[in-house]
């Protein structure tokens, strides 16, 4: 099976976040397909920018599209993303001059590129694939405060409408995500939510000695009880409450804060923890593999999410979260959503407001949780029970859809043997589906067509396996398949 990956924001191991495509398209190269992935040459969340070109790693082919630099969210974004979709549709026409194309996804965390990659999947006879980050209006409208008539509002709401109508498949990042997207249009039988997750081979060893740009940051961990947290420094990740709890805290009581990130809100965190001292430090942006040798040193590891209605209605899928489960640590959240991973882990505790004077301590350090709980969840996640089974089955058509020809014809596939691609991620719970008095759950399971015999592919099952967990098993009609990712996700 031939996929083409299309995010504008896609990165590598090298390169920084997203990790996403990467780690799923490594899956999949594994299982003995040729994924493609295709993104843009500049990515304000990468530690460092590609050249436009073309490279391969691990198996997997990145094509690079030419993309102007951009500096926050004005019209240089914009621009960008304009580049990258008119770079997009030249590329298609270049990959489909190189062999047969079975699946398009379009995963960008704005929803424009699918308008190209839709028009090239019905033009080649390919499954047509739109993977949700972020609910685009949504989130501008309720977390930007723009109004619905702006013009880039209008022009996203539009997108959004024709991804829910014509797409194929649409795969959730958030967990809840089908909430809003049945109301534009979306069947139930062609919502699939595949959360973030991790590769366990990423697993940090805390005793493996460290290079001498990050000793001095592990000296400094081991000098007391330390917090650590990684990710973008914004208002989105609400650092400060942090903060703000620890300098409540008395002389004897307070923990070391490290922060391994950078981002807008950096300079006033940093006038925020003056009064501490040296019990805060701020590391500045690093590899993901440096950040979590320093996180598996830490004793607890802090994540939160600015609280917003869109949390509490949709929820989240974040990043930091599994990557602090990887660590084998405790984690300390604040947050208020509609999903709790945390406590369906049972690997920290949760606050939904600010946090407590005595949480850091008291989910670190009290019996039960502490550092049981994150030595048991990083045991977990390398094992069956916390793992995400994602089945493409390939009988006779990828999609309820009928691919069309150029006279519109219905255009004939070849049949190809079903591959197996695993990632490992954490056990989300379908709450939804279980809760009598939800509609759309109700919707889900009341559609006949593609989840009859599980053969024939298009249903989600979840049964429990050995070690507590859980495995999503998914049997799909065709070959499926993370603003900001840290807003939603990254």
């Amino acid at each position: 099976m031939r996929i083409v990956y299309c995010d504008h924001y896609a990165g590598s191991p090298e390169l920084g976040m997203e990790f996403r495509p990467f780690q799923l398209a490594r899956e999949w190269v594994r299982a003995g397909h040729r994924v493609t992935i295709v993104g843009g040459s500049y990515s304000h969340l990468r530690v460092r920018n590609p050249k436009p070109g073309r490279e391969t790693l691990e198996g997997v082919e990145f094509l690079w599209l030419e993309t102007p630099e951009y500096r926050g969210n004005g019209l240089g974004r914009i621009r960008s993303m304009v580049a990258y979709c008119l770079g997009l549709r030249r590329a298609l026409r270049e990959l489909a001059g190189e062999g047969a194309i079975d699946a398009i996804i379009a995963s960008s965390t704005y929803p424009f590129d699918f308008l190209v990659t839709h028009r090239a999947a019905r033009r080649l006879g390919a499954a047509s694939v739109f993977e949700l980050h972020d609910l685009w209006p949504e989130s501008i409208v309720e977390l930007g405060g723009y109004s619905r008539r702006h013009p880039f509002v209008v022009a996203t709401q539009w997108c959004e409408d024709a991804y829910c109508r014509k797409a194929d498949r649409v795969i959730s990042i958030i967990p809840h995500a089908d909430r809003h997207l049945l109301t534009r249009g979306l069947e139930p039988s062609r919502y699939r939510h595949v959360p973030n997750g991790v590769d366990p081979n990423d697993a940090p060893d805390a005793t493996a000695p460290l290079p001498s740009e990050l000793s001095d940051h592990a000296r400094w961990i081991a000098g007391g009880f330390a917090i650590g947290f990684a990710g973008s420094l914004t208002v989105a990740n609400s650092v400060r409450p942090l903060i703000e709890s620890v300098e409540r805290l008395s002389e004897r009581d307070r923990p070391r804060l490290l922060l391994v990130g950078d981002g807008p809100s950096r300079r006033s965190l940093e006038q925020s923890a003056a009064p501490i001292g040296d019990r805060v430090r701020f590391t500045g942006r690093m590899p993901r593999a440096a950040a979590l040798s320093l996180l598996s040193r830490c004793d607890a590891i802090y994540l939160g999410l600015h609280p917003h209605a869109l949390y509490e209605r949709y929820g989240t899928s974040l990043n930091k979260l599994y990557d602090g489960m990887l660590c084998g640590r405790p984690i300390v959240a604040n947050y208020t959503s509609a999903n709790d991973p945390v406590a369906e882990a049972g690997c920290g505790i949760t606050t939904p407001a600010a946090m407590s004077r005595r949480s850091p301590r008291r989910s670190a350090r009290s019996p039960g949780c502490a550092r049981r709980q994150g030595t048991r969840w990083a045991s977990e996640v390398g094992r069956s029970c916390a793992r995400i089974t994602i089945t493409a089955c390939w009988r006779n058509g990828c999609s309820s859809r009928s691919p069309r020809s150029r006279d519109g014809s219905p255009r004939e596939r070849r049949p190809e043997p079903a591959r197996v691609a695993r990632l490992a991620v954490s056990p989300q719970r379908r709450r939804d589906e279980h809760r009598p008095g939800d509609r759309a759950g109700r919707a889900a399971r009341a559609a006949p067509a593609h989840g009859a015999d599980l053969r024939a592919g298009g249903a989600w099952s979840l049964r429990r396996v050995r070690g507590g967990g859980h495995r999503a098993r998914g049997l799909l009609d065709g070959p499926i398949r993370d603003g900001d990712p840290d807003v939603a996700q990254p």
